[in-house]
């Protein structure tokens, strides 16, 4: 199934807007120098259901991929030259397996379940990503080194890791962050196959966050000396929430603040759950989604200063 309703028109923006914290703007002002003139894009960016977003960027371009669940071709890749103009340029698997609960058989169903909040990363000229699956109860590593037109080798890991993110760290290591409400780390082998043996195996912290959602969600960047682990919470009391969890030492002690707290003009429920990245001229955006009913989840662009 193609998800042509998440495609855009080009808008041809260069991306210089000024930097601002806290609530989730309206619309957002870009300034295109070249043509000497100011563009005003409105959340959200898509007016179309792409859950659980995660977006790199790679030279110039931007990558995105997104929740499919029980659809197939599945968990689709996404490019952008501005981040506000997308268009499917691959998907990352044709079927994710064949048994009854994905064929539909037997009373069985994949509603709800299939490939789960994709972590999407760039490493050494290859592409790649991790989901898990409440259908088949296994994880999976994607990995191919042409994201737009190639093709995607596959590696299975028993059991599913819930809303994973992947890290390549400085010293050659790699991790697994993944969990709710307590945000646990697994260390990957350096083939990127599965788990180190013997590596690390810990858990990072706590949220201790009552409410729906206790925190999940994770998406883990280093930048600068500082780890930093983004999640979504749905406090007692609030709306979805973005959480950012911070600390100098990957496996040491985290500090936390919410960084996001609010919906997108006068819709309620807040945006969360996503990661940040960075223009080519250094300035820094999150991609999160909203709940907007019957739309599904909606992404929404915010910009972020990155303060120490």
């Amino acid at each position: 199934m193609k998800h042509t309703n998440a495609k855009r028109a080009a808008l041809s923006l260069l991306l210089s807007a000024a930097l601002t914290a806290g609530a989730v703007m309206p619309s957002l002002r870009f300034d295109s120098t070249a043509a000497e003139q100011t563009s005003t894009v409105s959340n959200p960016v898509i007016w179309a259901d792409v859950p659980d977003e995660d977006v790199i960027r790679v030279g110039d371009t931007y990558y995105m991929v997104s929740t499919t669940m029980f659809f197939s071709p599945g968990a689709p890749i996404m490019k952008s030259k501005d981040l506000v103009s997308w268009e499917i340029c691959n998907y990352v698997y044709d079927t994710l397996a064949d048994g009854d609960v994905q064929s539909l058989k037997n009373g069985k169903h994949d509603y709800s379940h299939g490939q789960w909040a994709a972590s999407l990363r760039y490493h050494d000229g290859m592409y790649y990503v991790f989901f898990g699956s409440y259908g088949t109860g296994k994880s999976y590593i994607f990995k191919t080194n042409d994201i737009e037109n190639g093709t995607w080798t596959r590696s299975e890991i028993n059991g599913m890791y819930h809303d994973a993110s992947i890290l390549f760290d400085d010293d050659g290591r790699n991790y697994l962050v993944y969990g709710g409400g307590e945000i646990k780390i697994k260390e990957l082998n350096s083939e990127m196959t599965g788990f180190k043996q013997g590596g690390v195996d810990k858990t990072l912290f706590k949220t201790n966050i009552s409410g729906y959602v206790s925190g999940e969600g994770s998406h883990i960047q280093k930048i600068g000396d500082y780890y930093y682990i983004f999640i979504i919470a749905w406090p007692s009391g609030s709306g979805r929430t973005e959480y950012c969890y911070r600390s100098k030492d990957l496996l040491g002690t985290y500090e936390s603040k919410v960084v996001l707290s609010s919906g997108v003009g006068s819709y309620g429920g807040g945006a969360a759950q996503g990661g940040i990245v960075d223009t080519p001229d250094g300035k820094w955006y999150g991609m999160l989604f909203q709940d907007h009913g019957a739309v599904g989840r909606i992404p929404v662009l915010v910009p972020r200063h990155m303060a120490e």
